[in-house]
């Protein structure tokens, strides 16, 4: 039957659906990081939070950020990545 075979190919393949899934569990635990941080400075001066997200959450959001352009190059198609690049 037509239908049958046709619809298994559209289902999604589960290694790209697994891989998708990690990429979305490691983007939310890096964002989760962040607001760790700012719980736990809530009750800080300002200048004792500034110090702290200088130490602590800059660093994690320039590795966000770069794994994010990473993710990004490793997932777009190949026509535009290209065009991309610079983002």
């Amino acid at each position: 039957m037509r239908g049958d075979g046709f619809s298994r190919r559209l289902k999604p393949c589960p290694t790209r659906s697994a891989n998708k899934r990690a990429r979305h569990i490691e983007a939310v635990r890096r964002i989760d990081a962040l607001y760790l941080i700012e719980r736990q400075i809530k009750d800080l001066s300002d200048e004792e939070r500034t110090r702290i997200r200088s130490a602590e959450a800059v660093p994690q959001l320039a590795s966000l950020r770069e794994w994010a352009g990473r993710m990004q190059h490793e997932t777009m198609p190949r026509a535009n990545s290209a065009r991309h690049s610079d983002i």
